[in-house]
């Protein structure tokens, strides 16, 4: 390996002292408060809080397939995708591949509001880690679901079923699942109502990382993908609140 790349590997564990160490040394957010945090955002910006129980599976199933593979086996901070990612952007010049977990973009919506700057970066992984010690994957899942933003002023999955399907969640089929799982990376770039095409390759790439998870069989995603261009319009223009199921 060239010693560009190694030097890469040796940023994990550098990553992983000073994040020990700005656990104790920086004053931070109160993790506790988490789950009231997204409840009075989302309210305030006129979204409809959904539980867990609300979402169907393959929605679940389909945001860890596009956002975090190994949401179930890390703890906060993907020590092995952050590997990957530093090595893929040292061979390529330039950041080409990211290394954030779900918690770590969950600290950043509610906790640290999207500074990118390197040592707030540090303080996302931080809280991560925190956050990883006082709830459960479901409730960060629900938390995550609740809180990231899917465009057309669409906070949270509740809302967001509503405006691009006229549905309440626990009717998403897994078409419509996998669609909306990949917006979050990018809502102007996926946004089904600009970009239609566009917005099918996505869901097409996160059914095709389901069926490399294991969640569903190819057969399934080839058919969810030919659903969904078929009933990809009409959008609905949803009304504000929290109504039905």
């Amino acid at each position: 390996m060239p010693m560009r790349v190694r030097g890469a590997w040796l940023v994990v564990p550098l990553i992983a002292v000073l994040g020990s160490a700005a656990t104790v040394a920086w004053p931070r957010p109160e993790i506790r408060t988490l789950s009231a945090r997204v409840h009075t955002e989302l309210t305030a910006r006129g979204g409809c809080y959904v539980p867990l129980s609300r979402m169907p599976s393959a929605l679940l199933e389909a945001i860890v397939a596009a956002e975090d593979e190994r949401f179930y086996a890390h703890h906060g901070v993907d020590l092995v995708a952050l590997g990957r990612a530093a090595v893929a952007d040292v061979r390529a010049g330039r950041v080409v591949e990211g290394g954030s977990t779900l918690t770590e973009q969950l600290a950043d919506v509610v906790l640290v509001h999207g500074d990118r700057t390197p040592l707030r970066r540090l303080m996302t992984m931080v809280l991560a880690w925190q956050i990883e010690r006082v709830y459960a994957k479901a409730q960060i899942l629900e938390l995550y679901l609740n809180a990231v933003y899917f465009g057309h002023r669409a906070y949270g999955i509740g809302r967001a079923a509503r405006v691009y399907f006229g549905s309440p969640p626990d009717r998403l089929d897994l078409g419509q699942s996998a669609l909306l799982a990949g917006l979050p990376q990018a809502p102007s770039a996926y946004d089904p109502l600009r970009h239609p095409r566009v917005a099918r390759r996505r869901a097409a790439e996160v059914l095709a990382a389901m069926v490399r998870l294991g969640d569903i069989v190819a057969p399934t995603a080839a058919s969810a993908s030919a659903e969904l261009r078929r009933g990809l319009a009409p959008y609905s223009s949803a009304p504000a609140g929290c109504t039905g199921s």
